[in-house]
């Protein structure tokens, strides 16, 4: 087969090269718009897309919501769901959609102190007579967790979080006080609630609270009940106790004094009433810790 001789054109190649340019000027013009025309949608979509990223390796995912807009900051309201559990949370992001906070957001005082560094929002948590508590109430540091013993998010900082909160326990440097947050899409949150209180009537409530974030696959009224067994419990007060909801009353004191003092989702702890949102790794929040040992000890 006879090969074809190309033909050569002959035509400028300016015009390809101006309408080139045209294209990338509106494109640069398009976007500098979308950057200054932000609609809540996508504000939505950049708080969505980025934790979903965050628990991604967990087989997470994130939906959002609503979102609203304070003090220049947009606050989305998630739903993250990990392994099965979903937990309702609020996102803070900055205009330019850069900067994002979760968790709670708190006022910070902005007087500033004489060496010129700013004081720390402190939240003031009342206790009562009938605390489930760890330690010596003298130690320099109290810590408060407000948890939901079916929060996915509450059973890994049981896992980390805490272990190094009961090392300082042990050390005599940290008060825990343990404070019951249910949220209301967790059917398990008061009756497991209720279950560690009954079990505090008999001196084990560390051991069934430890025992519930073990299991938290297997959570129920009958697996309550066997755990009672299994620590030895009077099973008959025990029953009693939790058949009667007998502790519903400060259960649902608990989680009202959290919402008083802004706590929105579990966990959330609190070292002398600095706030620690989240599921933190201890490492985290440990130096907030040691550093108010170190003022007590001044």
């Amino acid at each position: 087969m006879e090969e074809q001789t190309p033909k050569i054109s002959h035509v400028s190649n300016k015009p390809k090269k101006r309408r080139l340019t045209l294209i990338v000027i509106l494109l640069a013009y398009t976007l500098a718009a979308l950057m200054l025309t932000t609609t809540s949608g996508d504000i939505m979509q950049i708080a969505e897309n980025h934790v979903s990223s965050l628990v991604g390796d967990q087989g997470g995912i994130a939906r959002a919501n609503s979102v609203s807009e304070i003090s220049g900051i947009y606050i989305v309201n998630l739903d993250i769901n990990v392994n099965g559990q979903t937990q309702n949370q609020d996102v803070y992001l900055t205009h330019d959609g850069n900067i994002m906070i979760i968790g709670n957001l708190f006022e910070t005082d902005k007087s500033l102190k004489s060496d010129g560094t700013y004081e720390v929002s402190r939240a003031e948590i009342p206790l009562g007579d009938r605390e489930l508590t760890l330690g010596n109430p003298d130690a320099p540091v109290t810590f408060v967790e407000f948890s939901d013993i079916e929060c996915p998010f509450c059973e890994r900082f049981y896992q980390d979080g805490l272990v190094g909160v009961k090392k300082l326990v042990e050390e005599g440097k940290v008060y825990f006080v343990y404070k019951h947050f249910p949220l209301n899409f967790h059917p398990e949150a008061i009756p497991g609630a209720n279950a560690i209180e009954c079990a505090a009537d008999q001196g084990k409530w560390i051991e069934m609270h430890d025992l519930i974030f073990e299991n938290q696959d297997s959570l129920g009224a009958s697996s309550y009940k066997s755990w009672a067994n299994q620590l030895g419990l009077n099973t008959v007060e025990f029953n009693d106790c939790f058949d009667t909801s007998k502790y519903q009353d400060k259960i649902d004191s608990d989680y009202e004094l959290g919402r008083q003092i802004g706590v929105s989702g579990t966990p959330a702890s609190f070292a002398n009433g600095i706030m620690i949102s989240g599921a933190q790794p201890f490492t985290n929040f440990e130096p907030t810790i040691l550093a108010e040992i170190e003022a007590a000890n001044a």
